[in-house]
């Protein structure tokens, strides 16, 4: 399958709901989508590992008309990636990338991710404030693609839904997902360090 332009979540400005998708970008298309993002470009510093690029988003429309009842938009991507000729020999990464808002956002914003059927994140908020943070340059390990995926084929599902009663209250963001060998956490930094410590104080006694 031939690359495809990526998505951005400008994009997605004014639309009630959508979705952009691109699966196997190309990577200067990569390269943009994970700019000023340095956890993401960190975990994907080759851009052959990422899989697909996905910009989601929903905003209620600003209508004199619009009532006081909530309305719920929806957005789904739905991704089945061959995995034979491409690298998937490390763990399942999502970089979440840039977010944006419109108005006072939402009053309940849902993120899930389903892989192979499985529910493997499911995040819902009512701050703003978290969402943001959440959505801006925040690495997922979901863990060893061998494990996750026995057939093959990579079957990967995100949605997204947002409930407001207010005109002109909107939510959009992009991310990334692929192959990625995870970053190790700061605690086993920390226990690696103090190893090597304990080893460099017993050769000075030595």
């Amino acid at each position: 399958m031939s690359a495809e332009a990526a998505p951005s979540p400008d994009d997605l400005i004014g639309v009630n709901a959508g979705v952009l998708a691109t699966k196997r970008p190309l990577g200067s298309d990569v390269l943009l989508a994970l700019a000023s993002n340095p956890n993401a470009s960190a975990i994907f510093a080759d851009a052959s590992n990422v899989y697909g690029l996905v910009a989601q988003g929903a905003s209620v429309s600003d209508d004199s008309s619009f009532t006081t009842n909530s309305i719920t938009l929806s957005s789904t991507a739905d991704f089945s990636i061959d995995l034979s000729d491409l690298p998937s020999d490390e763990n399942l990464i999502i970089a979440l990338l840039d977010s944006a808002a419109d108005g006072g956002g939402f009053d309940v914003l849902d993120f899930e991710v389903t892989v192979e059927g499985n529910l493997v994140v499911d995040e819902q908020f009512t701050d703003l404030a978290a969402a943001l943070a959440f959505f801006n340059d925040n690495v997922i390990d979901l863990g060893a693609l061998d494990v996750l995926v026995s057939d093959g084929i990579l079957d990967i599902v995100f949605d997204m839904d947002l409930t407001s009663n207010d005109p002109g209250d909107g939510f959009r963001y992009d991310l990334a997902f692929g192959n990625a060998i995870p970053e190790p956490s700061t605690a086993l930094l920390l226990a690696l360090g103090l190893v090597a410590l304990a080893h460099r104080r017993r050769a000075s006694r030595g």
